[in-house]
């Protein structure tokens, strides 16, 4: 309602200020840039431009208010050093599924529920798409393999990966790397241990 009446205001006020005198060009252009802005605000004013409001997720208190016509990005920034703490307040404030929203990458649905992830991803495989943030994110570390890939193209992967990736292979691999890990971690916890020293798990 507040909005509603500062756009009245802003509106009286531009047409005495326009009935005044004679404006020039450069004028006329301010004030549309600023009838512009305003306009925007008043329709994003807690998503970021461009994106579509989801007035089921408002509703369920899953939608995570952001700042008029940049959403959520503050936050996101304020938290580059570790998202996951963003994430975690956002879950515990919001449930388990939340939405954000970005400039130019739009809206982001982010779920915290394992039977939702198996929903997801085995049991209604075919009603769900990456999508071109991901791809756009992830195709110059990923190329346009099975892991950004969606429906048909993913499929041609994936027959493609399960002839290459036997059980046998697979176990041939890992069992190589696991076991180089593990003589390594064996090796700092030795030396800490004669050092009487603790052990940061996440260094």
């Amino acid at each position: 309602m507040s909005l509603v009446m500062a756009g009245i205001g802003l509106k009286r006020l531009l047409e005495r200020q326009m009935s005044k005198r004679k404006r020039t060009p450069f004028e006329y252009l301010v004030l549309a840039t600023i009838g512009c802005f305003a306009a925007a605000i008043i329709k994003y004013p807690n998503r970021a431009i461009l994106t579509n409001a989801r007035p089921d997720l408002k509703a369920l208190g899953r939608d995570a208010p952001g700042l008029p016509l940049i959403g959520n990005l503050t936050d996101i920034l304020a938290h580059q050093e570790n998202p996951l703490d963003f994430l975690h307040k956002t879950f515990l404030e919001h449930g388990d599924v939340i939405s954000i929203t970005i400039p130019i990458f739009g809206r982001a649905i982010i779920l915290n529920r394992p039977e939702f992830m198996e929903h997801i991803f085995k049991t209604n495989f075919e009603n769900y798409v990456k999508g071109d943030m991901f791809r756009w994110n992830l195709t110059d570390i990923l190329g346009r393999g099975i892991f950004v890939a969606d429906r048909e193209e993913w499929r041609f992967h994936r027959k493609t990966a399960s002839n290459i990736f036997t059980t046998k292979l697979y176990r041939s691999l890992v069992e190589g790397a696991f076991k180089s890990s593990a003589e390594d971690f064996s090796t700092i916890l030795d030396r800490a241990i004669a050092a009487d020293k603790p052990v940061d798990l996440q260094e």
